[in-house]
């Protein structure tokens, strides 16, 4: 597939198809499509979050900006990983996802290990994603530092291991989140609460 991003065409890009509709529907705008890595790989990303802008450039003109903090990233399971510390703990490496548009997450493996919430006031609810809706656990993190800076009073998501072969549509409710994601504003009521009460059972 050929790719035309302003004065930029990407050749080859490979594309999959996804029903971005349900998600959609949540968060506002529609969703004719997404870019994803697949776009980027070839190419230096500079995002200016403040100005809401994006530059794709050619890696080969590129220098190390003035005042630059390089990050050592690995690729896993074609996931970017980079170290961050949470809370003064020892970095660990977390994977690097500019598609969130949310809070920094944090899976059951590492928060339960360091018992990130015990004694911590917390939420819950539902989070909507392109495979439906994840329930999630939310909460504040005193600091999270990456590339050299400290960020304080971090909002952060504590997403529980998948308990099934699905983590994003459990096996016993995969009927009600068909008619969930057709349309169906019972289904999806109910889809809802039988997410939110395996949530209570997982805490």
């Amino acid at each position: 597939m050929q790719i035309q991003i302003g004065n930029l065409t990407v050749q080859n890009a490979t594309a999959s198809v996804v029903d971005f509709a349900p998600l959609a529907k949540h968060i506002g705008p529609s969703l004719p499509f997404l870019l994803g890595d697949n776009a980027f790989s070839n190419m230096t990303v500079d995002i200016d979050f403040i100005h809401h802008r994006i530059a794709l450039r050619n890696p080969s003109s590129q220098t190390k900006p003035l005042g630059a903090v390089e990050v050592p990233m690995t690729k896993a399971d074609n996931e970017h990983l980079v170290p961050v510390s949470i809370e003064d703990a020892p970095p660990v490496m977390f994977e690097l996802g500019l598609g969130n548009s949310g809070e920094i997450l944090v899976y059951q493996s590492y928060y339960q290990a360091h018992k990130l919430l015990e004694g911590r006031r917390f939420s819950k609810r539902l989070a909507a994603g392109t495979g439906g809706f994840i329930p999630e656990t939310v909460a504040t993190l005193r600091s999270a530092e990456f590339a050299g800076v400290t960020f304080v009073n971090m909002p952060a998501a504590f997403i529980p291991t998948a308990q099934t072969r699905d983590p994003q549509t459990p096996a016993d409710l995969t009927s009600l989140h068909a008619a969930a994601a057709n349309g169906d504003a019972k289904a999806e009521f109910a889809y809802g609460k039988a997410l939110y009460d395996k949530l209570e059972s997982l805490s």
